[in-house]
């Protein structure tokens, strides 16, 4: 995969937080590593070999390739998580169809179980017979109401994530993300990175490309400790008046990249008011160091809630970046250097239609995260030195607008995001203990 390099000049910092500006992928396939290895693969072309290799893993001013054994590497040491929760199973088959054959397959389902209808037994077939077919791939799968999963976490010292009368871990897409990245660390010790692709996708490529994408974006700063990197699809197509109509953004993701964009560009005046495209981005990978180190929110909001963390926690401005949100995981320390590659990849992102309600839950939740984790006081300067005022308050007071704007309702009528459920970080977890409890209950993992 080759894609292009970030540019240095707009890229938002503060502290140790860096997100770069949003890289392109040029090639989904740039060759091999070496040349020896691309010899073996051209034998039959050798006439030709000499005239193309050349180029093939050069890194030049503006793009860099990253090859097939780099690819490899990389997706040997990655589990792949896929939330589900009661996806169509042709689709949820195509996914799986698409995840790179050295990546673990974490499924994490929080689908219907009844005596009448069991959609998670109907996932594990699926499951089962792809990794036959396959020739005995890797995968493990879990439900969210597993009785196992939730004594595992109270045990381990996350008894929050375990709430109701049912006493099951919570619902919530982030609740399920939570426990795949808690099953990796414990089961796939030797995995050093965690990426997420939805259940709904699809679109074999997409799938395969995202991955790919996650391989190279780690690829291009391999010494990096707590990195993400977040996938901008290359189109959204929709049917619209009996034509494709190839949108950059859904609805959602439109109005959580605009807010986050406006924070960024009030810490940061260079910024470029467009930088952030991935704020609302289920297709995403981290380093597993940062994913066991970062606050979760629960829900819609885990993946806004990424970016308002590291805010949090790594935003020094003559001072301390004083977020008004509290919640889990008190007393958190700065999370020093991070950094954020974004990736706009090649497929089409094509999914199942979501109705407006749907819609409206996902970005009020994303609104919640940066409502309730503002600032509660003026900040002596921005980045470049600046007076920036109260604007955390201001910026409350705008987002109470659009909201209402937005539902129908009178300008500055109050309609309050949700405040997000905040999770500590996985690295207070006790693993020995979940391990421990985990392997009480026999029919908990797949």
């Amino acid at each position: 995969m080759r894609l292009t390099l970030p540019q240095e000049s707009e890229a938002f910092r503060a502290g140790g937080l860096r997100i770069e500006s949003v890289v392109q992928v040029i090639e989904l396939d740039a060759g091999a590593d070496t040349l020896q290895e691309e010899s073996d693969n051209l034998s039959l072309f050798s006439s030709s070999f000499s005239s193309c290799s050349s180029s093939l893993t050069t890194t030049n001013s503006r793009t860099m390739a990253v090859g097939y054994s780099t690819l490899d590497t990389y997706h040997a040491q990655t589990t792949i998580i896929i939330p589900c929760k009661n996806e169509n199973l042709e689709v949820l088959e195509i996914v799986l169809s698409g995840i790179p054959r050295l990546c673990m397959i974490v499924l994490v389902s929080n689908s219907t179980r009844s005596p009448d209808t069991d959609r998670y037994a109907a996932e594990l077939s699926v499951l089962h017979r792809f990794c036959a077919l396959a020739g005995n791939r890797s995968a493990m799968a879990i439900h969210q109401k597993d009785a196992g999963a939730a004594a595992a976490f109270r045990a381990a010292g996350m008894p929050e994530l375990v709430s109701g009368s049912d006493g099951r871990i919570a619902n919530g897409k982030g609740e399920g993300m939570l426990l795949g990245i808690a099953l990796t660390a414990v089961l796939c010790p030797d995995r050093r990175y965690v990426g997420f692709v939805d259940a709904d996708n699809t679109g074999a490529g997409s799938v395969n490309e995202y991955c790919r994408a996650y391989a190279a974006g780690f690829a291009t700063y391999p010494h990096e400790k707590n990195m993400m990197v977040r996938v901008n699809w290359g189109s959204k197509p929709k049917v619209v008046k009996d034509r494709l109509d190839f949108k950059c953004e859904g609805r959602s993701s439109r109005i959580i990249n605009r807010w986050l964009n406006d924070v960024l560009g009030r810490v940061d005046e260079t910024v470029d008011g467009g930088l952030m495209v991935t704020g609302n981005s289920g297709e995403h990978a981290m380093t597993m160091d940062m994913a066991m180190r970062l606050r979760l929110a629960g829900g819609y909001a885990v993946e806004p809630f990424h970016f308002v963390d590291l805010l949090e926690r790594n935003m020094t401005n003559g001072g301390q970046y004083r977020g008004g949100g509290g919640g889990g995981g008190g007393g958190v320390g700065a999370f020093g250097l991070a950094r954020v590659l974004q990736v706009r990849t090649r497929n089409p992102h094509i999914h199942r239609s979501t109705d407006d309600t749907h819609i409206r839950d996902m970005y009020m939740a994303g609104l919640g995260t940066i409502y309730h984790h503002l600032p509660t006081g003026p900040l002596p300067t921005s980045v470049n030195g600046n007076r920036n005022g109260n604007w955390g308050h201001d910026l409350r007071k705008e987002i109470l607008n659009f909201i209402a704007s937005e539902t129908d309702h009178e300008q500055g009528q109050k309609i309050v995001p949700p405040k997000p459920r905040i999770y500590t970080p996985l690295e207070r977890l006790d693993l020995v203990k979940l391990r421990a409890v985990l392997d009480e209950f026999e029919d908990t993992l797949y």
